[in-house]
This record gives structure tokens, sequence and C-alpha cells, in this order.
């Protein structure tokens, strides 16, 4: 997701100090739970699906429901797009 600037751009994101994101990725420590909500809060249902082993069913169909949306998303994004193209706005 982030290939540079790891910590700051993770610090950016949820509001947390990047010296504590660097500290986990050290494994110098661990999320306190209320930064872990922040992750969660942050990066939604997918980021909660990818770091749990053992998940409940509720997971799976968020992490999927939001994963959609996106790609409706993107959908519309193209639609508008060739539209544009089509019309000579772009």
């Amino acid at each position: 997701m982030y290939p540079t600037q790891t910590y700051h751009s993770i610090a950016a994101d949820t509001g947390l100090p990047s010296g504590t994101i660097e500290n986990w990725f050290m494994r110098k420590a661990k999320p306190s739970a209320s930064h872990f909500a922040g992750l969660i809060a942050a990066y939604g249902p997918q980021f909660l699906a990818a770091v749990l082993t053992i998940r409940p069913e509720w997971v799976d169909r968020a992490a999927k429901y939001e994963r959609a949306l996106a790609i409706d998303q993107h959908i519309e994004d193209l639609r508008r797009e060739k539209e544009a193209l089509l019309d000579g706005t772009v």
C-alpha cells in the first residue's frame, strides 16, 4: 500500500505518531487496543479481515461489501472518463 514513507503515510491516515508505528514495524511494541481501533477506523473491514486469523462471518461480509463499493466507484469513474472522452471534453 505504501512502499515508501510507510510510517508517515500510516500516521497521516490514522493520526497516530509515526514513531509509534515505526516501533510496531520494528517489533519493539504492539498496537494498544485504542491504536488498533484507530487502524480499523482508518482502513476498514478489509484491514480487519487481513489481520484476524479467526474471523467472525460479519467481518468477511463487511470486507466483501466494502470491496464491492470500491469496484462500483471505479466503474462509475471509468464511465465518466469514457463519457468525457467521447464528448471531447478530455
